[in-house]
């Protein structure tokens, strides 16, 4: 995300291990150890001229390629457990468990948000369970005990029923639909700061796809 300019400062700093304080006349020398993550493509950024290739390979001494959380199911249930934990000592409750179908949707869920998603899934489902375990109907993107649903951000939008015409067919199913990618839009913004792009990513979408999903809903864009 760094302007090319501040990609060549960072190399300075990466490589002579010395930085100019502000209206400094000498640079101090620093004793650190840089880690650097992203969710982008560096090398192929620097293939573009979009990132500088000498900065890639400079902080690439040691690349761990983390994958993500719907790539890695078999940690869905142990994080969800910690974060339960960690949630319940914030809040001053009682253990919690999982039930095994809130178990079951957290496990079928696309994680568009990754760790961060879970992490306030589980945030919210403690704010809104007073016994101690924690049911599908707790989790936000259960709408039924029975039905999990997947919104396909990509997909193409179906005819919408009249406004106000709940009995048309599928009007319930298709606000459900609504809301729900409603919610994943205003979340993925959220861990996002606003960032469309970045928000964009989260979901699995184009930039332009997210911004004609932020006027059907009539959201304001962030940077606006």
């Amino acid at each position: 995300e760094l302007p090319m300019p501040l990609q060549a400062k960072m190399l300075r700093a990466v490589e002579a291990q010395e930085v100019f304080r502000v209206g400094a006349l000498r640079p101090v020398a620093i004793d650190v150890r840089f880690v650097a993550a992203t969710n982008r493509d560096l090398r192929s950024l620097a293939g573009e001229g979009r990132f500088r290739s000498d900065l890639f390979y400079r902080l690439g001494a040691a690349i761990l390629d983390v994958p993500p959380l719907r790539d890695r199911r078999d940690e869905i249930e142990p994080l969800a457990l910690a974060f339960l934990e960690r949630a319940r000592q914030t809040y001053g409750r009682d253990a919690y468990v999982l039930s095994p179908e809130a178990r079951d949707a957290l496990l079928a869920h696309p994680w568009p948000g990754n760790v961060r998603e879970l992490r306030n899934v589980i945030d919210r489902a403690v704010l809104l369970c007073d016994a101690g375990t924690i049911e599908i109907a707790h989790l936000p993107f259960a709408a039924s005990p029975s039905v999990i649903p997947v919104v396909p951000m990509d997909a193409a939008a179906s005819p919408s029923p009249p406004r106000g015409d709940a009995s048309a067919p599928g009007a319930g199913l298709r606000a459900s639909v609504d809301a729900e990618e409603l919610r994943q839009i205003r979340e993925a913004l959220a861990n996002a700061g606003g960032n469309q792009t970045r928000a964009a990513t989260q979901l699995g979408i184009s930039r332009q796809t997210l911004l004609r999903r932020l006027d059907k809903h009539g959201l304001i864009r962030p940077r606006k």
